[in-house]
């Protein structure tokens, strides 16, 4: 079955099937939600039904309700008011704010909507939860959004992540020609059916039950690139400090961020 070599896959192709080899662990829902925001921030674009801009514009104009994990703000609006419950008490309204340039879409352009797609990228890390859960209506066809070999492993690299599921096409041909060119009796590989499991390495890992965002497993990939023996022999500050100067390179990670993770993971 792998590597697998068609020339596109989507993104719940691709969370599936590289969740089954990354670490440390994470879940198909967990990297599926990284897509997404890589989606929203425009590092990746893919062949989806709408682009982002045009997906926002349509979230925004659609969704005046009060039952979605999301809430838009116009403007230079102030926060929206506390809710009002039955018996006379108040809540604040907690979920993830979407600030818009403005109520009239036809003005808005990209360039203005930065901070609307910077906030729908987070919306997982914030809320601990699968932005899909957030606005499950309009976030229902982006996990069939499509990528191409190419565009999926330019990203990656540019993220600092590897993984081995996905292959050229033209690649894997070549592989599997030679292979069975090559290919003999099962005399000539006396090893064949008998290979035996290989132990998993000691690195940094999520504690059993702990579900990690996507901000939260880069930071686990620095700590096991920077400490891959396990000892943290430097002071908390200095240590966080060497973590965010690790992932410079792919974005600002918030001091919070790192030390957070730390809570929820251990070396095994």
């Amino acid at each position: 079955m792998f590597p697998i070599a068609k020339p596109v896959l989507s993104f719940g192709e691709i969370s599936d099937y590289w969740s089954r080899e990354i670490s440390p662990p994470a879940s198909s829902n967990e990297l599926l939600d990284t897509l997404m925001s890589a989606w929203w921030l425009g590092e990746l674009r893919g062949d989806s039904v709408n682009s982002r801009f045009e997906l926002l514009k349509i979230m925004f104009t659609s969704m005046y309700r009060d039952d979605l994990g999301i809430v838009f703000i116009v403007g230079d609006d102030a926060a929206p008011p506390p809710v009002e419950w039955p018996d006379g008490t108040s809540t604040i309204d907690l979920r993830p704010q979407i600030r818009v340039p403005s109520s009239n879409t036809e003005s808005w352009d990209e360039a203005a909507c930065t901070n609307a797609f910077h906030a729908l990228a987070e919306v997982a890390e914030v809320t601990e939860k699968s932005s899909i859960d957030s606005y499950r209506e309009f976030a229902i066809l982006l996990p069939s959004i499509k990528l191409t070999y190419e565009e999926f492993n330019i990203w990656l690299r540019r993220r600092g992540y590897s993984t081995q599921f996905w292959q050229h096409p033209d690649q894997a041909h070549s592989h599997h020609a030679g292979a069975a060119s090559s290919a003999g009796s099962d005399d000539d590989v006396p090893h064949l059916g008998r290979v035996a499991p290989q132990k998993e390495k000691k690195a940094w890992r999520a504690r059993p039950g702990k579900r990690l965002t996507a901000s939260e497993i880069a930071v686990v990939r620095a700590m096991n690139k920077l400490w891959p023996d396990g000892k943290l022999d430097l002071r908390a500050k200095a240590r966080d400090e060497r973590i965010q100067n690790q992932l410079s390179k792919q974005g600002p990670v918030s001091r919070r961020t790192v030390q957070r993770t730390q809570k929820k993971i251990h070396y095994v």
